[in-house]
């Protein structure tokens, strides 16, 4: 009698660690925004948040725009493909009844978490079957050099490709066939609006950056998200229909002299396709950023 309510024990947590497994299953839609590597939370005062907070960037985050880990596949055709399907955890084998006490609990949470991750498999496969079938519409408008797929394309480059929360804003692509001219314009956060946060020394504590590190990073943060879109824009148009990638860098702005309000275009990159491929994205180093 013991030995069965050992495994009963056993069972209860091996149903633990499967509710945890299933809830530790993310997968969304290739047309939404690629979510980052997982990472600790941090400390902020008496708060812990996490590092995918839309309220502010960290240094790290700004500082690895250009990386190869945030710049890597998919490219090219592989953007055309939806992303692998995860493994669905598997419900731990239940021990023989006897009539013990916690069999019953332990049998109606196990029927709950089956039904859990009958739902979860459903939602999954749903989300790829819509993903596959838009993907597929994508690509024959894409192969025929339709200017709204491949605008479409470009898009969805910048999109599958991770950036942190905070800096994520609105993008728009228009292509100009006659031209081969793919222009793109994104949209910079106000710097004076957007907290800039380091960890303080080895601790996972935040403190905000000091003014001359915030000036340095804003200047990379410009200066990459630019280089960043014309870079996966390039790598993404493998049917050669763009020749030339123009990218404007919006913002809007308070005046800090008068506080009205104000927009306009701070930054803008030209480059042929073909420098675009060439150009070493880690010797890419901002000058000045500026309101003009």
């Amino acid at each position: 009698m013991r030995y069965r309510t050992d495994e009963w024990r056993r069972f209860g947590y091996a149903l633990d660690s499967f509710e945890r497994s299933l809830d530790s299953v993310h997968y969304v839609s290739v047309f939404e925004p690629a979510a980052g590597p997982p990472q600790l939370p941090y400390s902020t005062g008496f708060f812990t948040v996490r590092p995918g907070s839309p309220t502010f960037a960290t240094a790290t985050q700004i500082e690895a725009i250009l990386s190869a880990g945030s710049l890597g596949e998919p490219q090219g055709q592989e953007l055309l493909q939806p992303r692998p399907l995860p493994d669905i955890p598997r419900c731990p084998e239940t021990p023989g009844r006897n009539g013990d006490a916690m069999e019953e609990r332990h049998l109606q949470r196990r029927d709950k978490l089956l039904a859990k991750a009958q739902t979860l498999s459903e939602r999954v496969n749903e989300v790829r079957r819509k993903d596959v079938e838009m993907l597929q519409w994508l690509e024959r408008g894409y192969n025929e050099g339709n200017e709204k797929y491949v605008e479409f394309l470009a898009e969805l480059a910048l999109k599958r490709h991770y950036l942190a929360p905070a800096l994520q804003r609105p993008i728009k692509c228009r292509f100009e066939p006659d031209g081969k001219v793919l222009l793109c314009q994104i949209e910079i956060p106000d710097f004076a609006q957007l907290p800039i946060l380091k960890t303080k020394g080895k601790s996972h504590d935040l403190v905000a950056v000091s003014a001359t590190e915030k000036k340095r990073l804003n200047e990379i943060l410009l200066y990459s998200l630019c280089i960043r879109a014309a870079y996966l824009i390039a790598r993404a148009d493998f049917g050669g229909f763009i020749e030339t990638i123009a990218v404007n860098a919006d913002q809007s702005w308070f005046d800090p002299a008068t506080g009205t309000p104000r927009s306009g275009t701070i930054a803008s990159l030209q480059a042929l396709k073909s420098t675009s491929l060439r150009c070493s994205l880690a010797a890419s180093r901002p000058r000045r950023a500026s309101h003009t």
